[in-house]
């Protein structure tokens, strides 16, 4: 999302909070508006603030996790909210989906890959899961399984060799101003720090979302100490 959409969703969100204050809905979008401005404490207390009015919606807890609690890193808590969200509503393929990837984030690999599969045996066609399967294969050194799914998400598609070049060459096809943060972490799995930095700069600056969990990835692992990663996470108000 643009800077300039996520200051118009901010705008808007306050406004319906402020015309009626007991709308659920009203909060959970002011705290992911919030959330897309990296205000994580502003956005957990609007979060929390929905959830008092209304515990019953599996959307509040999934963004909630993938929005707030994720990218801060804070595991245990994300885990239980995309648990009570999958309470709710088990058959949404992309909550489904992106609490692999979660599992992804903490290195529970096993675990991560059985509910990918679980995604794709329910819901073959659906291009996120494969497009994030693709991320998983990824960063557990899988290439060609990774290039044949990233190919499955966006059929149109050339042909790549079957390695991190190739990963790297496809995720460049799909690069527009939400992907740069799943450029970055090909680039880092090619082993193109420069580029890799470049590339985050590029997510931070054009408000890509996927940001906030691809920084959490395994292959940017070689990254973390390096001061330019340390000054992004300080910029997103994130921990190390």
């Amino acid at each position: 999302m643009s800077k300039q959409a996520e200051l118009l969703a901010d705008e808007a969100a306050h406004k319906t909070v402020e015309l009626d204050d007991s709308l659920p809905e009203a909060h959970a979008s002011l705290a992911q508006a919030l959330a897309n401005e990296w205000k994580w404490k502003e956005a957990e207390a609007e979060f929390r603030r929905s959830m008092a009015l209304n515990g019953n919606s599996a959307a509040t807890h999934y963004f909630y996790a993938i929005t707030c609690l994720s990218p801060q890193n804070r595991i245990d808590e994300a885990i239980e909210q995309y648990r009570t969200a999958l309470s709710i509503d088990p058959l949404s393929s992309i909550v489904n989906a992106n609490y692999a990837l979660l599992l992804l984030q903490v290195r529970r690999y096993p675990e991560s890959l059985a509910q990918f599969q679980k995604v794709l045996a329910r819901d073959p066609n659906f291009p996120p899961a494969h497009y994030k399967l693709s991320q998983f294969y990824a960063n557990t050194g899988h290439f060609p399984e990774a290039v044949a799914e990233l190919r499955k998400a966006f059929p149109k598609m050339n042909s790549a060799s079957p390695d991190p070049k190739g990963y790297l060459e496809l995720s460049m096809q799909i690069d527009d101003s939400d992907r740069s943060a799943a450029v970055a972490d090909a680039a880092a799995l090619a082993g193109n720090r420069i580029q890799a930095f470049e590339y985050l700069e590029k997510a931070y600056s054009s408000g890509d979302n996927e940001l906030l969990f691809v920084i959490r990835y395994p292959a940017l692992n070689p990254l973390r100490s390096d001061p330019r990663f340390k000054d992004l996470m300080r910029r997103l108000g994130l921990p190390d």
